[in-house]
């Protein structure tokens, strides 16, 4: 899983982030990168503790189980009460069953 936790690559907005902040300041680069990194790491370790539920949920001693309520809220806000999908965990292999429309 990447470590942006789907949020697509950040690289070239860190890029641009640590560009304008090099030109605000150029004669410092000690501060300018100081608060440049805080906003960064703080964002990077975000990123990295939702990486690490989304492994243990996809991935886990619980799944496929723990996924079927992820799935089945992110249904509820897209489709009509009518029209939402029903995961199933198949019985014996235990693996994610496509969904069935109610």
């Amino acid at each position: 899983m990447a470590v942006e936790a789907g949020k697509g690559n950040l690289a070239m907005c860190e890029g641009a982030e640590l560009g304008q902040a090099l030109c605000g300041d150029p004669s410092d680069m000690e501060t300018v990168l100081a608060g440049y990194e805080l906003p960064f790491f703080t964002r990077r370790a975000s990123f990295a503790e939702q990486t690490a539920r989304n492994h243990r949920r996809f991935f886990g001693d619980e799944a496929p189980h723990s996924v079927v309520p992820l799935f089945t809220a992110h249904w509820s806000r897209l489709a009509p009460q009518s029209r939402q999908p029903e995961y199933r965990v198949h019985p014996e292999e235990g693996a994610l069953l496509s969904p069935r429309l109610l």
